[in-house]
């Protein structure tokens, strides 16, 4: 049997490129090494793609040789390949596996990158990551699909003009306090809270410095929080056990969902919480069901994590993580599979799709035939 050569990428341009590093590292330790030969493709904080050779862990990642690769498709056997700069040498690739979090690398710009070259990628598309990368985008779809989502409204920064009025209105209809978020950010960064106008505006402002878009929403106290994963595996979608995130503030903040954990090199997979949730059997079921309308209607791929809010009895969905920490093993783990089976899924899930979509099988092969030849 011919080992198969998997491209995790991990890093890129984004707040979270660390946190990235540690997923994408994870990665690389649990692959079945009977089977796949993990490749180390980081992008730096500039943008810049490498191949770290040597790299095959945590220890030997700081050792690691930094060699500039490019990307080829061969028209004639129909399959992607790279090259490392300085060698001509075509290597053949049989999947990548995106652990990056935030960024160009979880927003799209690596989906589309696979897709030009026809590389099966394990996470989500162009179109998925548009939507799950806006928390206003979505908001809106999720709402579409009859789930519940946390009262909102939001303003880009081309719209800051109109900043006076669009707090006036915002306190109108939701009130005090609120929770003000990024658009586009995740893992908890530039996340604050406003009990006044002042604080709203300013909390806005500070949020447009970082994101092109801001979302206030009604900030709901006492709420319990819950998250799961899903994934689709031979057609069926697959919902994790449950877990309760243990938070040290109000809020579950950046450094409890990845400094605390990251601390132990662990990232989300050395958080504390509870798995199963201590929740009701009817709670879990409603979260299951939900859960997969939103894989559906946010047209997800590969292994998603979903994270709830529970107020009043009620439940809301709060966000997608389209590319978790950890890749969310560590809740799949509470059922006996262990991450190496995951990874194992993982990679079939993305070929079997890859394969069967005219799409991105056929339509952008011809495509890159067409300015190969």
């Amino acid at each position: 049997m011919t080992v198969k050569n998997i491209a995790v990428l991990f890093g890129g341009v984004s707040p979270e490129h660390e946190v990235s590093i540690v997923t994408g590292l994870q990665v690389m330790e649990h692959l079945d090494r009977d089977l796949y030969f993990p490749l180390a493709w980081m992008v730096t904080g500039q943008g810049e793609l490498y191949y770290l050779q040597g790299c095959h862990d945590r220890k030997s990642f700081a050792s690691a040789l930094k060699k500039r690769l490019y990307l080829g498709y061969d028209a004639e056997t129909m399959s992607p390949y790279f090259v490392l700069e300085g060698c001509e040498i075509k290597h053949p690739l049989y999947c990548a596996i995106n652990a990056m979090h935030g960024g160009g690398g979880e927003g799209g710009a690596m989906a589309g990158l696979a897709a030009s070259f026809s590389i099966p990628q394990s996470s989500e598309t162009v179109e998925s990551a548009s939507i799950c990368m806006n928390k206003t985008l979505t908001k809106i779809i999720v709402q579409e699909a009859g789930v519940r989502i946390v009262p909102y409204r939001s303003l880009q920064r081309v719209q800051f003009q109109y900043i006076d009025e669009f707090c006036q209105s915002v306190v109108g209809v939701l009130g005090f306090p609120l929770i003000i978020k990024p658009a586009h950010l995740g893992s908890s960064i530039a996340i604050s809270v406003a009990h006044s106008l002042a604080e709203l505006e300013l909390a806005i402002q500070g949020s447009l410095q970082v994101d092109r878009e801001v979302v206030v929403e009604q900030y709901m106290s006492d709420c319990a929080e819950y998250n799961c994963s899903v994934r689709r595996v031979n057609g069926k979608i697959e919902v994790s056990p449950i877990e309760q995130p243990i938070k040290q503030n109000q809020m579950l903040s950046f450094e409890d969902k990845y400094l605390r954990g990251a601390k132990k090199l662990g990232g989300m997979s050395d958080l504390p919480r509870k798995v199963p949730a201590p929740i009701t059997p009817d709670l879990a079921a409603q979260i299951v069901a939900e859960a997969k309308k939103v894989y559906l209607a946010c047209r997800c791929q590969g292994v998603v994590r979903i994270d709830w809010i529970v107020h009043a009895e009620l439940l809301y969905c709060n966000e997608i993580n389209p590319i978790p920490g950890s890749l969310a093993s560590y809740l799949w783990e509470t059922t006996g599979e262990l991450f190496r089976a995951q990874l194992h899924q993982l990679i079939l899930q993305t070929r079997e799709r890859w394969f069967s979509s005219p799409l991105l099988c056929v339509e952008t092969s011809d495509l890159v035939k067409k300015f190969t030849r």
